[in-house]
C-alpha cells in the first residue's frame, strides 16, 4: 500500500499522575502527526478516541524515547530530568511596557528565544497582545536555567508591576487559548522538533464567551454555515478513518451545513473516501489543487475552513479572512447554524 504521510516519526512516551495538565496535554495532542505517542492504559478513559499516530504502552515494547511528557499535578516537564528543574524559590519578572494582563504565557524556541504565547486580562478573558522578549526582565538564573519548550508564565503581583514567575505550570485559560488555535501542548512539540515558533490566534478572541472563572460557555462557539474539510490527516490518516472527524462531518452534515472538500490528495479521491466510509455525495464540491495552489483562493471570508496544517490554516486566514481550526478545537464548538 502506498505511503501516506511522514516516513520518520519520533517516539514520544506520555507518564504521570493523569492530574488535569495529563489530562489536557493528551487531548489537545490525541490528532497530532507529528510523533508517534504511547499511552499506559490508565490515560485510555480521557481520549475520545484513539487516532492512527497513538499506541497503548506494553511490557512488550522495547522502544528508545525520544521525548518525554512527565506530569505532577499541574506541573510538567518535557526534559529527561523529570521535574527536578522546578522553580524552588520565589522568582520575579518585569516588563517594561503597558499591559493589563494578569498572568501571561512565554515559550522557549530551540534557538533560544523567548517567544509571546498569549495573555489573561484582569477581567479572565483572553487577550492576544504580543509583548517581545526585549520587553521583559527575566532573572539571569532563571534564562540558563531554562531549555527549549518551557513554558514561562508571568503572573502579576497585587499592587505591583512586577510579576511571578512560574515555570511548566497548566492553568484553565490554555483551554481558551486552544479555542482560538493556540495548542501550548502542540507548541511544545514543534519546539522539541527543532522548530522556531510563533503564536497567531487563528480565531477571533471576542468570539469567546467565557472567562478562565466560568468556562461554562467554552464549547459554544458557533461554526459558519459552509464548512471546507482537508482530507490527508484531517479525515484519513494511514488508510484508516480519524474517527472523531468523520464523527464531526457527519454532525456537521445532520446539522445543517454545507460542507466542501478541498485537497492536494494525490491518490484517488473517492477511493480514499471509500476507505474510510465517507460517501463523496455528502460533499457539494470537492476541489482537488495542486502543491503551488492557494487554499486561500477557494474558501471566502463568511465560510469555515478545517485543516491540520498550520501553514493552511494561517494562508486562509490572512488572505481570506475565513474561520479556520485545527482539529482539536472541535472540542469547543457547537452545531448551531449561522443565518
Amino acid at each position: 500500500m502506498a505511503i501516506l504521510g511522514r516516513k520518520f516519526y519520533p517516539a514520544i512516551r506520555f507518564c504521570g499522575d493523569r492530574s488535569t495538565a495529563h489530562q489536557f496535554f493528551l487531548q489537545a495532542l490525541r490528532f497530532s502527526t507529528h510523533g508517534e505517542f504511547y499511552i499506559d492504559k490508565e490515560s485510555l478513559p480521557f481520549l475520545p478516541s484513539i487516532t492512527p499516530h497513538f499506541h497503548l504502552l506494553t511490557d512488550f515494547f522495547d522502544i528508545d524515547f525520544e521525548h518525554k511528557f512527565e506530569f505532577s499535578g499541574r506541573n510538567f516537564s518535557v526534559t529527561d530530568d523529570s521535574l527536578t528543574r522546578s522553580i524552588k524559590n520565589k522568582v520575579f519578572a518585569t516588563i517594561d511596557v503597558d499591559t493589563d494582563s494578569v498572568f501571561i504565557d512565554f515559550i522557549v524556541n530551540p534557538d533560544r528565544s523567548i517567544v509571546y504565547v498569549c495573555s489573561e486580562q484582569i477581567n479572565g478573558h483572553i487577550a492576544h497582545k504580543c509583548i517581545s522578549q526585549d520587553n521583559i526582565q527575566l532573572p539571569i538564573e532563571l534564562i540558563e536555567f531554562l531549555v527549549p519548550g518551557d513554558i514561562i508564565t508571568l503572573e502579576r503581583c497585587l499592587n505591583s508591576y512586577r510579576y511571578k514567575v512560574h515555570l511548566n505550570h497548566f492553568n484553565e485559560r490554555w483551554h481558551l487559548y486552544r479555542s482560538i488555535g493556540i495548542n501550548i501542548p502542540l507548541l511544545i512539540l514543534q519546539t522539541l522538533l527543532g522548530f522556531n515558533v510563533v503564536t497567531f490566534p487563528l480565531i477571533c478572541q471576542k468570539n469567546v464567551n467565557c472567562s478562565v472563572g466560568d468556562l461554562s460557555g467554552l464549547n459554544d462557539l458557533e461554526l459558519p454555515h459552509v464548512i471546507w474539510f482537508d482530507l490527508d490527516e484531517t479525515l484519513v490518516c494511514r488508510w484508516k478513518p480519524i474517527d472523531e472527524m468523520v464523527k464531526f462531518l457527519k454532525e456537521c452534515i445532520s446539522n445543517g451545513h454545507d460542507v466542501r472538500l478541498l485537497t492536494r490528495h494525490t491518490f484517488d479521491v473517492a477511493e480514499t473516501l471509500g476507505k474510510i466510509h465517507v460517501n463523496p455525495s455528502w460533499f457539494t464540491q470537492i476541489i482537488v489543487i495542486g502543491r503551488d495552489q492557494k487554499k486561500s483562493k477557494y474558501v471566502e471570508e463568511n465560510q469555515g475552513f478545517i485543516d491540520n496544517e498550520f501553514a493552511e490554516r494561517m494562508d486562509v486566514r490572512k488572505n481570506s479572512g475565513a474561520f479556520v481550526m485545527d482539529l482539536d478545537q472541535i472540542d469547543y464548538f457547537s452545531f448551531n447554524v449561522k443565518d
